[in-house]
């Protein structure tokens, strides 16, 4: 496009938009983080069980079993789809949809670690197993809040189609 008189172009160029590629790179550290702490809660679930005890007397200990067996391959499950949504045509289609799943998990990870943080909770939280020490705190708060506005972002720049840049030339 020509703007006569002015020595203006405008040319419309078919690129990969950095949030297009920011988008794809925040969905491979989310499943990434999703998969490391599924697969270190299956291996060793003793950390998660005690603290969902402590902190739910109010909950049958089978039902806490329960959620600690069902959770890691929830998490397991959303980290895998997320890289298949990068990567495969196919699941792209679903991106938004797997993503929002995502979020729904890390919001209640991040209501988690507030309620354990307001309750005074001081021990390990089983959040990656015994593979990595995460106590209840402010740091765990501001980590899953990160996570979870990563997520969101990833639902709100979420597209399949090309997108168009305006450069003035």
């Amino acid at each position: 496009m020509h703007f006569e008189g002015t020595g203006i172009k405008i040319k419309e160029v078919k690129t990969k938009s950095f949030l297009i590629q920011a988008n794809r790179y925040t969905t491979i550290l989310l499943a990434a983080v999703l998969l490391y702490a599924g697969i270190n809660k299956i291996t060793s679930p003793s950390a998660l069980i005690e603290n969902l005890t402590s902190l739910f007397k109010f909950l049958p200990e089978n039902l806490i079993i329960i959620i600690a067996s069902i959770l890691p391959l929830i998490e397991i499950g959303i980290g895998t789809a997320l890289i298949f949504s990068v990567y495969e045509e196919r699941i792209k289609k679903y991106k938004k949809a797997i993503s929002l799943s995502a979020a729904i998990l890390l919001g209640l990870f991040l209501a988690y670690s507030v309620y354990g943080y307001a309750a005074g909770m001081n021990n390990d939280c089983g959040c990656c197993g015994d593979a990595l020490k995460s106590d209840f705190g402010l740091s765990m708060i501001i980590r899953n809040l990160i996570l979870f506005l990563m997520t969101s972002l990833n639902i709100v720049f979420n597209t399949n189609r090309p997108r168009f840049k305006r450069v003035l030339l």
